[in-house]
């Protein structure tokens, strides 16, 4: 009895059933599935027969069970001995019933198990010819792929199919046509089982006339060939007339599929030479058929089948998604393995060279449209067949695909993992910062700024040695670039590596002689001043920035003059906010009349305290101005001026008024003043009367004194003159408030001097 869990001794996995036997027509029992080979999860097909089922006519379109049975253990032990390029490669077979394959004549009463041949990845050709749309030149490309395939049973098997019919027909994914289904594969003369089955296992259509009428002699003597003739043409006519290949049959090909459809068996001629049919004379073809034996081709002719790809696909000779994919990527990176196999020395030799350079062209191509897909199958199909061969590349110490691969770095950063990216590519691709070649130097420059958004922090802090190595480059565009690059990624480093880089970048750059490098450096220090203190901005960068403003180029000083205008206004804004903190800071202390408004306010108010002696005092508010004529002396002194008031100027009630007669004319000529004066007026200094001229004098009280308090004071004794203040600070008052002051001490004075001069007489 059949045993379920044998299918475990398989290295493969059997997956979901794409086709049913019962929905294939002609099927002859067979389910497909999909399936995976466990070390390495590549696609395979799995072809499953259920013999249970089948004897008991499981298949409704087919009622003789037993002879299907047999048919099927006929294909299940024939195709394991057939190998060709275009023959179905079966990978393993599995009788569950009977595991080891002891008996090929089963008991069909107690037969139970299944029948598993897995092969390679394969549609039946009815669900390709259903799936879309296909050209001429692609079914011209099938047809050759079966022609090969029958020459080869025919001429060196020396064997005939039997079953050439769309049931036994299955298509790769890269479009190629591939023979299967040899369940009535015979040798000539035909065999027992073929006379036995081939009325139950081949389609009637197929089958020429001495078939239908089992009249099998007529083929005695025959080539294997005739046979399998009659039903390639059928097949054919079938292919060219469904409705997604145009439903027209080539004009080419009329005359030769009547030759095959002969009802002259003699007639029929061998297949091989319809490979003559001008039909098969297309690009699609010859470039396919030439990459069916690239293995065995010089590495010259491979190298230009390989430079001429590009346009090949471009111009839709070949499909990208098929062809490109499973026929041209496979034989890229057989190229590239057969080369890094040779060791480092392998690259000196220019043929070897040139075959490296000419693969990486077609591969991003390919790379391109699976990176564009959102299919899973595709993205897996990626990560296993396309990265492990980008990462190899990165490997190879060459200049050459060096440079190629660094202008497609952009490709890469969506579609390969941040870690491979980090070890795999931007590890190898730092050699190019200290390569003595200036274009790779610079190009790895330009490549890097990708790469950036997915380095770590380690990587980042090694492309930030790398920049400030650039920066002292001969080259003066690698100069250039370098600062373009800061001010780019800077918002991507983090904030050690700014602090590190940003102001010993844009400081070098800004000295450098090369005008396009300091103009560059402006423009990066704009761009990055989101990261730049504003302290920073007024120390380092202003004065690194303002001597641009005298540039030689008028571009870099209009440049100099933006970040100038821009970093005044966030300075001038910076100082706004810190006035604010600082009000607010001194708040609570505002009531204290011993404290300053300011740093400015207690550097004036000790300056007007020497000037003056406490006179001027601007740490007082100004007492209101009057136009109160009284005279001094009758005024209340207030509280800001009464201990000055009572030091220096004597009340002139006072007996004594301290006028000597020597003192009577002094000074006062010009002025027309009585010989004596009045006790308010003593002590004045005579610096305030220059020249005894009047103007001077009202000039005098703009400035303040230059005397010292005690010399003031010292004014009060005989012979001086000590002039009060009317009322509040005379540096406060204009010049006609002191001019109308003058005027009512003048009268004043008149008057005392009359009243002195009646008491004596």
């Amino acid at each position: 009895m059949g045993n379920a869990s044998s299918t475990k001794s398989l290295p493969y996995s059997i997956l979901d059933c794409t086709h049913t036997a019962e929905a294939r027509n002609n099927s002859n029992g067979w389910a497909i599935h999909d399936g995976k080979q466990k070390s390495d999860s590549s696609l395979v097909t799995v072809f499953k027969l259920s013999k249970a089922s089948l004897v008991s006519a499981g298949v409704p379109q087919q009622k003789n069970g037993e002879i299907l049975l047999h048919a099927a253990l006929h294909h299940f032990s024939k195709i394991k001995t057939l190998v060709h390029p275009h023959v179905l490669r079966a990978y393993a077979t599995l009788d569950t019933d009977d595991p080891e394959g002891k008996s090929m004549q089963p008991n069909l009463s107690t037969t139970t198990g299944d029948l598993i041949i897995v092969t390679e990845r394969v549609t039946p050709l009815l669900s390709f010819l259903e799936s879309s749309m296909h050209s001429q030149d692609c079914l011209s490309w099938g047809i050759h792929n079966l022609i090969h395939a029958m020459h080869f049973l025919h001429n060196t098997a020396k064997l005939s199919h039997g079953r050439i019919c769309l049931e036994s027909i299955y298509v790769t994914p890269g479009g190629d046509f591939k023979l299967g289904d040899f369940s009535l594969l015979s040798a000539f003369p035909l065999t027992d089982h073929f006379r036995d089955c081939d009325s139950v296992v081949c389609p009637a259509e197929y089958r020429s006339t001495e078939r239908l009428s089992r009249d099998y002699d007529l083929m005695t003597g025959c080539s294997p060939h005739v046979m399998d003739s009659y039903s390639l043409g059928i097949l054919i006519e079938q292919l060219f007339m469904h409705p997604n290949c145009g439903s027209k049959i080539p004009p080419k090909f009329i005359k030769a599929l009547a030759r095959l459809k002969t009802h002259k068996v003699k007639n029929r001629p061998r297949i091989f030479p319809l490979l003559k049919c001008p039909i098969f004379d297309n690009a699609l073809i010859i470039n396919l058929d030439f990459l069916d034996g690239i293995a065995a081709k010089p590495a010259e002719e491979k190298i230009i089948f390989f430079l001429n790809i590009p346009e090949l696909l471009q111009r839709n000779v070949m499909d990208l998604k098929t062809v490109g994919r499973f026929k041209i990527l496979p034989e890229l990176i057989r190229s590239v393995d057969t080369i890094a196999a040779k060791g480092p020395t392998a690259m000196t030799q220019d043929v070897n060279r040139r075959e490296m350079l000419s693969v990486i062209s077609p591969l991003f191509i390919i790379f391109e449209d699976i990176a564009e897909s959102d299919d899973p199958d595709d993205i897996e199909f990626f990560q296993k067949k396309i990265v492990p061969l980008i990462t190899l590349l990165f490997q190879i110490n060459d200049r050459g695909v060096r440079g190629a691969l660094l202008s497609r770095i952009p490709l890469l950063t969506e579609q390969i993992s941040k870690s491979t990216l980090n070890l795999s590519i931007f590890e190898p691709m730092c050699s190019g910062f200290t390569d003595s070649s200036a274009p790779l130097r610079e190009l790895t420059l330009k490549s890097a700024i990708s790469l950036v958004p997915y380095l770590t922090s380690s990587s980042l802090e090694k492309l930030t040695r790398y920049l400030i190595r650039l920066q002292s480059d001969p080259e003066a565009s690698i100069r250039t670039n370098t600062i373009i690059f800061v001010g780019k990624v800077i918002h991507n480093l983090g904030e050690n590596q700014r602090q590190k880089l940003i102001l010993p970048a844009f400081t070098r750059a800004m000295k450098d002689e090369f005008t396009p490098c300091r103009l560059a450096a402006l423009k990066a220090v704009f761009q990055c001043r989101e990261y730049l203190k504003v302290k920073n901005l007024a120390t380092d960068v202003l004065p690194l920035v303002c001597p641009h403003l005298m540039d030689g180029v008028q571009e870099v000083r209009d440049e100099a003059f933006k970040v100038v205008d821009h970093f005044m206004v966030l300075l001038k804004e910076e100082c706004l906010e810190m006035n604010k903190q600082q009000e607010q800071t001194n708040r609570p202390n505002s009531t204290d009349k011993t404290s300053s408004s300011g740093v400015g306010g207690w550097a004036m108010s000790g300056l007007v305290g020497s000037w003056a002696g406490g006179v001027m005092s601007s740490s007082k508010e100004p007492e209101p101005e009057t136009n109160n004529l009284t005279p001094p002396s009758l005024q209340q002194p207030t509280p800001s001026t009464t201990a000055t008031t009572s030091a220096m100027a004597p009340s002139v009630n006072e007996e004594n008024d301290g006028w000597s007669d020597e003192d009577a004319n002094e000074d006062f000529e010009d002025m027309h003043l009585p010989p004596s004066q009045p006790s308010w007026m003593k002590g004045s200094s005579r610096a305030h009367v220059a020249n005894n001229d009047e103007e001077a004098f009202f000039s005098s009280f703009e400035k303040p004194a230059v005397t010292s308090a005690a010399k003031l004071n010292a004014g009060s004794t005989k012979g001086k003159l000590v002039v009060p203040k009317l009322g509040g600070t005379s540096a406060k008052k204009t010049l006609a408030e002191r001019r109308a002051e003058f005027e009512t001490r003048k009268a004043l004075r008149q008057q005392q001097l009359q009243e002195k001069s009646s008491k004596k007489h």
